[in-house]
């Protein structure tokens, strides 16, 4: 929004900018410019801040022509970058009263009104949705390799993008054709070796399935590279909302044992990634799913001990769930524990 001078800003402009979280001026790397964006920010209150220029020498008189004559073609690319550190510096710096931030207590509440559900509504486990008032906040899935927790994760995910939320399904386990081809097989209810083989005998079913998962996967994103980083996940939350058109989203990450790690012990790399969970559980109004082998010692048993490098996972996930099996002698038979 171009501001015509820095006293151009009207009292009465502040009414525009009520839906708008964060508001950020721009002006001359100046005495008149960071004078002009106080007053702003005195109109519109702490969602609104000075852009910090990285020069800030006295005699620095810079301003967003001067860098775009400086980077040039890169102008947006640096400008972008730049934005997005000061929004991070901002956020960690403002602190506000639980007076101030009664309104957004209220937007909370509103948003469930009227609502049977916390959480998303996922109808082919009623059950567990009914337990849990909806599949939401930090979710914990434990279980032995080869019992379904990719599926279970996977089948919830997909129920959730068929009613047009965004869900991003970070797959570090099973390769992308393998999960979209468990979608196939679940939707047309056919065995995932005749879809491979094109068994003619199937073809019709396929071709419905093929139709209606293009219909019910506008808003599902699959990522499959393990250089994810916090940065790159915020990233993709921010563009699969703005593609959806929805503020809640379902993240799910399969596994935590499976992300990158640059600390010298795999326990505290975990520990760092479920700190990054919980704030943008919070801050981003998303429910995750975490899917976390187990130790070998905890295949038979149910608790948090039989979890794999667990760290701080208990006193951080909302819900854990386990899947087990009732019988060893019964590969089909399982039980989940919640």
């Amino acid at each position: 929004i171009g501001i015509s001078g820095v006293k151009g800003f009207k009292k009465e402009y502040t009414g525009l900018f009520k839906d708008f979280k964060k508001v950020i001026v721009v002006f001359d790397n100046d005495e008149a410019g960071r004078s002009g964006a106080k007053r702003i920010a005195d109109f519109l209150g702490s969602k609104c801040f000075d852009f910090q220029w990285k020069r800030k020498s006295s005699e620095d008189q810079y301003d967003v022509n001067d860098h775009f004559l400086y980077h040039g073609d890169r102008f947006n690319e640096v400008f972008d970058m730049e934005i997005a550190e000061n929004i991070k510096q901002h956020a960690s710096s403002v602190i506000l009263s639980v007076s101030d931030r009664l309104p957004q207590f209220d937007l909370y509440l509103d948003g469930l009104q009227d609502k049977k559900l916390l959480g998303f509504d996922v109808p082919c486990f009623p059950e567990l949705t009914r337990s849990m008032k909806g599949i939401r906040g930090m979710i914990g899935l434990g279980a032995p390799p080869k019992v379904g927790k990719s599926t279970l994760t996977f089948q919830i995910a997909s129920e959730v993008a068929a009613q047009g939320y965004p869900v991003i399904y970070y797959d570090f386990e099973n390769g992308y054709n393998r999960l979209v081809l468990k979608i196939f097989s679940r939707i047309s209810q056919v065995h995932p070796d005749y879809i491979q083989l094109r068994n003619p005998d199937y073809e019709n079913k396929v071709r419905v399935a093929r139709e209606r998962i293009v219909s019910m996967t506008k808003t599902f994103f699959i990522e499959n590279d393990r250089r994810v980083s916090e940065e790159s996940i915020l990233r993709q939350i921010e563009q699969a909302k703005i593609q959806s058109g929805k503020d809640r989203i379902l993240i799910a990450i399969d596994s935590i044992q499976k992300l990158p790690m640059n600390l010298a012990t795999r326990r505290e790399g975990i520990d760092n990634w479920i700190r990054f969970f919980e704030s943008i559980r919070d801050r981003e109004n998303a429910t995750l799913i975490l899917i976390s082998e187990l130790a070998r010692s905890g295949y038979d048993n149910c608790g948090i001990n039989s979890w794999k490098e667990s760290g701080d996972l208990e006193y951080s996930f909302d819900h854990m769930i386990q899947l087990k099996k009732k019988n060893p002698d019964d590969p089909q038979g399982l039980e989940l524990v919640l």
